[in-house]
């Protein structure tokens, strides 16, 4: 309670509401009042400031510096649609930027024929399990061999194995003729001096357009010294010292 000059001054009790000057108004709620007014305050500067960035946003991602000119957008964020408008040939060169080593990746059919294609969309996929993956083209003639299979293995090739790349890339039946290669221990074919050998059990396939990504659970595998035959812009290459 406040004190002025040694005399103590009585303050009213709050109230909890705020009469309205109409007679037979009922009463306000304070607390009401007061959500309403921050409503005003906070929310609507902030709805605001977020539809003025979102604005931006968009007006940013439609813009061309080179052309100097807005194009249209197909949604909210500005995303452009590609599907149907984008040059396959544009995107297979951006694709090829991307330097890969090759490897070749091997199966067996349930009477035990060797069966095997020049890949070189593989990638590790996780460390805990031991998981990498492989892309096939469904078209391929060895697609269905790789499916109904439990495993498969893939051979790593060094920069010296140009001329194997090339042969399991060709069209052809009888690619093992003359390959030196022999039965991994789940029976999937793993090539002479390759790099590395991995041989994967089956653990999972995913389709993905034209092709079909094969999940494998690594079982095995087997490393050799040297150096890798890489792939970069549709071209062989090695690795170079500096």
């Amino acid at each position: 309670m406040p004190v002025f000059r040694g005399r103590t001054v009585k303050m009213p009790k709050p109230r909890s509401s705020i009469r309205s000057p109409f007679a037979k108004a009922r009463f306000i709620d304070s607390n009401t009042v007061s959500t309403a007014i921050s409503a005003f305050v906070f929310v609507i500067p902030v709805r605001l400031t977020t539809s003025l960035t979102m604005s931006s946003l968009i007006n940013v991602a439609s813009y061309r510096p080179r052309t100097g000119a807005f194009v249209k957008v197909n949604d909210k964020i500005g995303v452009i649609a590609l599907s149907s408008d984008l040059d396959s040939n544009l995107f297979k060169q951006a694709c090829a930027l991307f330097a890969t080593g090759i490897t070749i990746a091997t199966t067996a059919d349930p009477s035990g024929r060797p069966h095997g294609l020049t890949a070189n969309s593989f990638s590790s996929v996780s460390l805990d399990p031991p998981l990498v993956l492989v892309c096939i083209a469904t078209r391929s003639a060895v697609h269905e061999t790789f499916f109904t299979s439990k495993s498969f293995a893939i051979n790593i090739l060094s920069e010296d194995q140009r001329g194997l790349s090339e042969r399991f890339a060709a069209s052809g039946e009888d690619r093992f003729q003359g390959v030196d290669w022999e039965p991994g221990p789940l029976g999937s074919p793993w090539l002479a001096k390759a790099l590395a050998k991995l041989e994967c059990q089956t653990y999972d396939r995913h389709p993905a357009g034209d092709h079909t990504i094969f999940i494998g659970r690594v079982y095995c595998v087997a490393i050799e010294r040297g150096a890798p035959l890489v792939y970069f812009a549709s071209s062989y290459r090695r690795l170079a010292d500096k």
